[in-house]
């Protein structure tokens, strides 16, 4: 029996996502993409679910199917639906399921519903008001995320992601007749704290900068599924208790070049079938979510690894309010189940980095990856030359 990818191999991509959708119209595509097995062929024959991840008063998260296909010969599949509007809510989550015999591979995403009868499902965290191409691809066990915004790159000096061995143990799919649910866990080595990179700061010789962050609402993190099939990341999203009542304010002095994590603590899951009385069964697969921010913080020396262009450079007189609509992915700096895991940060008016010249001469340089400071990801001085 042929099997879906639960770890990809370099190059491969076991399930790929287009997100298309129009609104209001059900009939509309709204996922497409390709299903590969572990041979780096296309499968045919794998069914491809999406679904909207509902939480019980557990806190249980249950899949609410709205959209269901077979992969043709070519293991090409297209979806038509689109999840319900939770009244409410800005943002949905939707898990993207591809399963065959015995294996299952996920992929998470956020999404924002359409603000117009006329409009289109978007993804969080882009620029772009559609998602007309959004991919989600597996490689050497890890998904990565080719976004249609901006956001910048920070991989975490050294880290690769880990290689894990293809294949499947036991069934790990739920019956066609059977309601796939999460259940959190509790006792010993169900919850574990990480530090998860938020902002760097960097200068040099004429300025200070401080960094200040007032809700975890624009925070997104990789989930982790491990146990049967395989260890790999499934998608970014966010916590489901969310911090609005905080203040983290960080400020370095000349010369100095920091790292800001910000401590929080994920949850495990773990996949329950749930079908009529007597027919509920639990699957030996695993996830990690981020639950809630402990206040918990740590600053260490961490240097940019991006260069910056000459023609990105200003001169600053005065203390300027920069980086406020910005977007960083931190790759690789925690892991969990072995799983190595990114963040994202989108900066806007709660998050917000200013650059303050020391007042005296020359006035500090400052300059922004990949445009000027103030519509730049990253933002630090450079030396006057």
């Amino acid at each position: 029996m042929r099997r879906v990818l639960i770890v990809g191999m370099a190059l491969l991509a076991p399930l790929s996502v287009n997100w298309q959708a129009q609104a209001e119209d059900q009939g509309q595509q709204l996922l497409s993409g390709t299903v590969y097995a572990a041979d780096g062929s296309r499968l045919g024959g794998a069914k491809v679910e999406a679904s909207t991840l509902l939480t019980g008063p557990d806190g249980s998260l249950t899949q609410m199917t709205f959209a269901s296909g077979t992969t043709d010969s070519r293991g090409g599949y297209s979806l038509a639906g689109a999840p319900p509007k939770s009244s409410g809510l800005a943002e949905v989550e939707v898990m993207v399921t591809a399963t065959k015999g015995d294996a299952a591979v996920h992929q998470v995403l956020l999404a924002k519903p359409p603000t117009s009868s006329a409009g289109r499902w978007a993804r969080v965290g882009t620029e772009a008001t559609s998602l007309a191409r959004l991919s989600l691809r597996m490689q050497i066990g890890a998904v990565s995320e080719m976004d249609a915004g901006r956001a910048a790159t920070e991989r975490a000096p050294g880290a690769r992601p880990t290689p894990r061995r293809v294949g499947v143990a036991g069934s790990s799919a739920c019956a066609a007749w059977q309601q796939t649910v999460w259940v959190p866990l509790s006792g010993k080595g169900t919850r574990v704290l990480r530090y998860v990179p938020l902002q760097r700061l960097t200068t040099r010789g004429h300025s200070r900068q401080t960094y200040e962050w007032e809700t975890t609402r624009n925070t997104e993190m990789e989930v982790a599924f491990t146990g049967s099939g395989g260890n790999y990341a499934g998608g970014l999203t966010k916590s489901k208790t969310q911090a609005d009542r905080l203040r983290v304010k960080m400020t370095v002095g000349n010369r100095k070049s920091k790292l800001l994590k910000m401590q929080w603590q994920f949850r495990k899951y773990r996949k329950k079938c749930v079908g009529a009385a007597y027919q509920t069964t639990w699957k030996n697969v695993y996830q990690w979510r981020p639950h809630k921010l402990t206040s918990g913080s740590e600053v260490v020396a961490n240097r940019p690894s991006w260069r910056c262009r000459p023609g990105n450079s200003v001169d600053m007189a005065v203390e300027t309010w920069v980086a406020r609509t910005s977007q960083i992915r931190w790759a690789g700096y925690f892991s969990i189940g072995g799983v190595m895991l990114d963040a994202r940060q989108t900066n806007s008016r709660s998050h917000a980095l200013t650059a303050i010249p020391d007042g005296g001469e020359p006035n500090p340089r400052m300059c922004g990856d990949n445009d000027f400071p103030a519509q730049a990801n990253r933002v630090r001085e450079v030396a006057r030359g």
